[in-house]
Parts: C-alpha cells; sequence; structure tokens
C-alpha cells in the first residue's frame, strides 16, 4: 500500500527540504495544508516540486480560524467560511485529487439547512475543479451522518482521522458505517485525551481494529498526519512514522488473510 505523511510535520518553512526529506524516507506521496504556503512558494510550486521528485499530493487540507463554528448557522460569518473555503478550492485545481474540510469547532454544534446548501455551493465548485470534497470527522458524531443523509454527489466523500475518534467520538464507527465514502485518511494516534498526533503505535489506538475497518480499502493511501512540535526537520522522526504505517500495513494484510 501506498505512504503518505503531511508537509507540516514539523514546525520549519523550509518547505522543499522536507518534501526531500519525506522522499528520502520512502513514502511514496505527501500532502500539504494551504497554509504551507509560503510567499515564496505557492501550493503549485510546492506540489510541482514534489512532483520532479516522484511525489504525489494525497490530498490539500483547508485552512481554517475560529468562524469556523459560524459554518451551519445564518449570518454573514458562515457565508465567508463557505466563500473561502471555495476559494481554496480553486486554488487546488490541478494539484491534487482531493480537498478536506473541516465545517464544525465545538462538539455540541447542530447542523441546518443552510449549512447543506453552502457545501453543495463547494461541491459545484469541486466539480468545476475535478476535486473530491473530503468531510473530516471531529468532534461531532452527528454532522456527518447528517451530510451523508441529505446530500448525495460522486464527490462528496470523508476523510477519517484515527486520532480524532480516538480521543473525541470513540464510539463513532466511521469506517463501518461509511466504508464506500471513506476515500482519504489522517492516520495518528494519542492516549485517549487529547489531540497528540503522534505516529501510529506511539499511542493506545486499537490498530487492529482500524486495520479491519481499512482491509477492504486496499487503494487507499496510509496517511500519517503527525506534528512533532519540532523546529528542525528530524529524519529519524520521519522514520518512526513511516514504521507505523508499515505496522498498520501489515496488520491489514494478516486481516485479508
Amino acid at each position: 500500500m501506498k505512504k503518505s505523511v503531511n508537509l507540516y510535520f514539523a514546525k520549519s518553512k523550509a518547505q522543499k527540504a522536507k518534501i526531500e526529506a519525506i522522499k528520502a524516507v520512502g513514502f511514496d506521496e505527501f500532502f500539504l495544508g494551504v497554509a504551507d504556503a509560503t510567499e515564496d512558494l505557492s501550493l503549485t510550486d510546492l506540489v510541482n516540486y514534489a512532483k520532479k521528485l516522484g511525489l504525489k499530493c494525497t490530498m490539500i487540507h483547508c485552512s481554517y480560524d475560529d468562524r469556523v463554528r459560524y459554518f451551519w448557522e445564518d449570518g454573514i460569518e458562515g457565508e465567508q467560511v463557505c466563500e473561502d473555503y471555495c476559494a481554496q478550492i480553486k486554488q487546488c485545481k490541478g494539484l491534487t485529487e482531493n480537498f478536506v474540510v473541516h465545517f464544525h469547532a465545538v462538539k455540541a454544534q447542530g447542523q441546518s439547512q443552510i449549512g447543506l446548501l453552502r457545501i453543495e455551493k463547494m461541491l459545484k465548485v469541486c466539480d468545476e475543479c475535478n476535486l473530491n470534497l473530503c468531510v473530516e470527522n471531529l468532534l461531532s458524531t452527528t454532522e456527518i451522518p447528517y451530510i451523508f443523509e441529505h446530500l448525495k454527489h460522486p464527490r462528496l466523500k470523508i476523510c477519517f482521522d484515527s486520532g480524532h475518534q480516538l480521543f473525541a467520538t470513540p464510539d463513532f464507527e466511521i469506517l463501518e458505517q461509511f466504508p464506500n465514502d471513506v476515500t482519504v485518511l489522517h492516520l495518528h494516534d494519542n492516549h485517549g485525551a487529547s489531540d497528540e498526533h503522534l505516529p501510529c503505535g506511539q499511542g493506545v489506538n486499537d490498530w487492529v481494529k482500524v486495520a479491519r475497518g481499512l482491509k477492504a480499502m486496499p487503494e487507499v493511501v496510509l496517511t500519517a498526519e503527525v506534528k512533532s512540535g519540532q523546529e528542525q526537520i528530524d529524519i529519524n522522526y520521519l522514520k518512526s512514522v513511516y514504521n507505523g504505517l508499515c505496522m498498520l500495513e501489515k496488520l491489514i494484510c494478516e486481516q485479508n488473510k
């Protein structure tokens, strides 16, 4: 199975050096966030540089701020979030197949018709840009079911985040409930209390259970979303991330025997 990792694994802004390190460790792909663009290097520059090294861009993660809490509410703030996401989707055209998005910021937030209309607007832009709109599981157990119950669109997908599930919604069985909708992954570990973004196997996640959920998805890219907290680029840290994905791949293979 192919393996990928996020460009923002370290705080360093030496983006090309991080891409080179990702390639050197053995990853097949990488992914970045809209916020990874710098004054000197656009998203296009970063993706093209990685492409020259043989790395495909698995996905691009949205950039967001506290206004995302208004996405499901009527009002100018929610409209601004939608417009901002539409503009970001256009930035990603031709660079990847998947755009990952957040639609809420607080656990108790409900969903609404106005939010569905905004998602439909974003899906129209995704159609124009040939991108999947991948909704990431965060703190809510109702948001993804609500969206997929009310909207049917071939570009509407899910980004499964193992760390968010572990500490925030351990009883929300996303892989089991939406096996045909999960297109991209954010694989990381924690100790069940906060979003630590540790390499797989360095926390308390049940990776056998995750492997069981992924066994029917042979084409999915095993993608880590980790954060070392360090300024410098640590090759040994990246190797531990890669090894964590190899551990998960082995567990998936065992499930398929």
